[in-house]
């Protein structure tokens, strides 16, 4: 995890940090939240996973109900984050708020991860990344590393 320094910083809630707009959060967190199921089509050609066009309609849609999902908890952390009403807002009582979208968006993920190897068969999905197993791994935004909790709303 990083340091609580950078975690009330990065969220506005730092001394020295300026308070982001929700429509900053909303873009910043939308590509930390995995979707399992978009991610799998978007690797399909070069991982050989052979997918067949049943597959990939079932992911489709999948993807699109998690990215709807996904979106409104990006939304409702998004909007306690950016909330300017109050002037210095006090770091566990934002958590205290953020806490059941958290629980939620890790819920969801875990359930994306499950719901999109049932599509797969045990081949296809033995050739899924780990990177896209596990939804604690971060992938492609240059932060992070193995080991750290993540998912939806965290990050």
């Amino acid at each position: 995890l990083p340091p609580p320094q950078k975690v009330t910083s990065a969220r506005g809630l730092g001394p020295r940090a300026g308070r982001m707009k929700p429509e900053a959060l909303k873009a910043r967190m939308t590509r930390r939240v995995p979707n399992a199921f978009l991610d799998i089509i978007a690797i399909n050609d070069s991982a050989k996973r052979e997918l067949t066009p049943d597959q990939i309609a079932k992911l489709q849609a999948s993807g699109d109900a998690f990215k709807v999902r996904a979106d409104s908890l990006v939304d409702k952390v998004a909007n306690i984050l950016g909330d300017t009403t109050v002037k210095s807002p006090d770091p566990m009582t934002v958590f205290s708020k953020l806490q059941p979208s958290m629980t939620e968006g890790r819920k969801l993920a875990v359930q994306a991860i499950n719901d999109a190897k049932a599509i797969l068969t045990p081949a296809q999905w033995a050739k899924v990344p780990e990177s896209i197993k596990t939804p604690g791994l971060r992938r492609g935004d240059g932060e992070g590393g193995r080991g750290e909790r993540g998912g939806p709303g965290n990050g």
